[in-house]
């Protein structure tokens, strides 16, 4: 990724910094396209290429009162292809959340304020008044 940064940014982000922090953007990048790839794959009818979908039916229930309500159950879960499409999908997913978590890491352990020294002990009210 070569983007073009602010003349502020050079001055406050090292390159070591800017290095771990692209790598995370890449990585989230990827694994969402990757994820947004298999998606769409899910949707195609894959009973051709090996395994089956997630079948769901309409099923009705009575409530405690007499009523009716028309439910859709999973009646019969994805096996063979599709499944495996379906666990990539899920690690896809995983992974944006754990790149997105280690950009965040990365600007909070690069931060000048990490390094601050804070009064350890805070006072009540009652103290200050």
């Amino acid at each position: 990724l070569n983007i073009k940064s602010a003349e502020v940014t050079a001055k406050t982000v090292g390159e070591k910094e800017r290095k771990v922090r692209k790598a995370f953007l890449a990585g989230l990048i990827l694994a969402y396209l990757a994820f947004c790839t298999i998606t769409v794959m899910l949707g195609l009818p894959l009973d051709q290429i090996g395994g089956k979908p997630d079948v769901w039916e309409p099923k009705w229930r009575t409530t405690s009162e007499g009523h009716k309500e028309k439910l859709i159950v999973l009646v019969d879960t994805a096996s063979g292809f599709v499944l495996g499409l379906k666990i990539a999908s899920y690690a896809l997913e995983v992974m944006c959340g754990i790149c997105l978590i280690g950009s965040f890491f990365t600007i909070w352990y690069f931060c000048e304020e990490r390094h601050s020294d804070l009064m350890d002990e805070l006072h009540s009210v009652h103290h200050a008044a």
